[in-house]
């Protein structure tokens, strides 16, 4: 059974706290040090008053103190995937595996059709398990970037690279579920008169989603009121949408969230809100996709 997110935020507290914050002070440390070396020979170069062997010497301190800082945040980060996100995974269900540096392959991502045409896919933060004991789950961070051959005003060109997605994108194997082929999307004012869009009895989802499928009333049957606002109330809990595509025999979903279960950059290493952030990344994509599994099941015809 799945335990309630307190209960697995004060196991991790409790047994984490200790060493995550020594970690993170000496990461803060190094950068702090970096930062304050970095003004100086800043202030001594604008003055003129650095000479050569100064120079060698703060120019050493400067690459021995990034040398530090990346080291102790690369440190640091590994630290909280094992220590917090490992941790959560477990708790959450003894059952799921999570490994940080794998990730789904980028034939899987191009499957699903979520994105068109992209130049550059990096995969981690793998976590696979079973649905209801039955239906294989995956999940990962994955970004996808396209390079633009962009033309300055002087006439030069050079290529500038952009994010297409980044954040949670996972896979369910759904073969005997019988759930009819569908969309859910972030809403889009193009899409308001689409013959296949469905307008549900609710202006919070309406203000976020756009719902498509061939088949309205099985959809309806499928996306019950409570699953709805499900899905609103995972919005209001982190200020993202999930998507949903369902082909034969798959459903595929992401979450555009950016960087998930990463160390934070400012908060404490054991914040509560955001390791409930984390923690809803992880629950709701299954939970919801459980629920709607279960709904079609139970209305099949």
């Amino acid at each position: 059974m799945n335990r309630k997110f307190n209960e697995i935020y004060q196991e991790i507290y409790k047994n984490g706290i200790s060493e995550l914050t020594k970690l993170k002070n000496n990461r803060d440390i190094s950068v702090t040090a970096f930062i304050i070396l970095v003004i100086i020979v800043f202030i001594l170069f604008v003055k003129s008053k650095l000479s050569f062997e100064l120079m060698a010497i703060f120019g050493a301190l400067l690459l021995i103190s990034f040398y530090l800082y990346v080291r102790t945040s690369s440190t640091y980060r590994k630290a909280f995937k094992e220590l917090v996100i490992q941790r959560i995974i477990y708790l959450y269900d003894p059952e799921l595996e999570f490994d940080a540096k794998k990730g789904v392959s980028k034939m899987e991502y191009i499957e699903s059709f979520f994105d068109g045409h992209f130049d550059r896919f990096h995969s981690e933060d793998f976590i696979q398990g079973k649905i209801l004991d039955k239906y294989n789950f995956k999940m990962s961070q994955v970004k996808t970037e396209v390079e633009e051959v962009e033309t300055d005003s002087d006439g030069n060109t050079h290529i500038e690279t952009h994010t297409l997605f980044s954040g949670l994108f996972g896979i369910v194997e759904i073969k005997d579920s019988m759930i009819m082929k569908m969309d859910i999307t972030s809403n889009n004012f193009l899409n308001k008169y689409h013959q296949n869009r469905i307008e549900v009895d609710s202006s919070e989802f309406e203000k976020n989603y756009d719902m498509f499928s061939t088949d309205k009333v099985r959809s309806m049957e499928i996306f019950t009121s409570d699953i709805i606002e499900e899905f609103n109330k995972f919005e209001e809990d982190t200020g993202y949408v999930m998507q949903i595509k369902v082909v034969p025999n798959r459903l595929y979903f992401r979450i555009a969230c950016g960087d998930a279960f990463e160390a934070p950059a400012l908060k404490g290493a054991l914040s509560y809100d955001y390791l409930y952030k984390n923690f809803r990344m992880i629950d709701f994509p299954i939970h919801i996709i459980s629920r709607i599994i279960e709904n079609a099941l139970d209305t099949r015809r």
